[in-house]
């Protein structure tokens, strides 16, 4: 049980990889654009791919406030999510919920990393602290229910 304040990107960057050598059965992000999380390197999709092999019902679900550098810039990404299209969800935050500022990778409701400010390093690193979690997880919910349908969906062609 630990709590840890992260001042940079490298140390952001580490404290990602940290949490994703944690995930087991879940992983929840809320991010403006997955620039700083890196998603589409090798070793996060070989990590992200562990994990949705595993059963489960959608363990990876993504929010993102923009999506351009999404859909412009991640093909590796991309690619990987269309082959695990039923494991997956991104979606987008309405308009409504654009002026939200922070970021939250959530781990198994147990760990997670929350970024207090889109454009700046500062974080709080937190592991194995479920109770500490929870308000966060609400927090995702209420995000995921109010965010738009999923980008990876693909309109049915004749």
């Amino acid at each position: 049980m630990s709590r840890e304040l992260i001042e940079s990107w490298t140390d952001y960057g580490a404290a990602v990889e940290r949490l994703l050598g944690l995930v087991k059965h879940r992983l929840q992000i809320y991010d403006e654009d997955l620039k700083a999380l890196k998603l589409d390197s090798l070793e996060h999709l070989a990590t992200l791919s562990s994990l949705l092999a595993r059963p489960g019902d959608h363990p990876l679900r993504i929010v993102l406030r923009e999506t351009s550098h999404f859909q412009a810039h991640t093909p590796r990404l991309q690619q990987f999510f269309t082959t695990w299209e039923h494991r997956v969800e991104v979606r987008q935050t309405p308009n409504a919920l654009a002026h939200l500022r922070d970021n939250m990778l959530l781990v198994d409701g147990m760990h997670a990393l929350v970024r207090l400010e889109k454009n700046l390093p500062r974080s709080v690193l937190i592991i194995d602290e479920p109770n500490d979690i929870a308000p966060y997880a609400k927090r995702f919910d209420e995000i995921w229910q109010e965010s738009n349908k999923n980008l990876l969906e693909k309109p049915l062609g004749l």
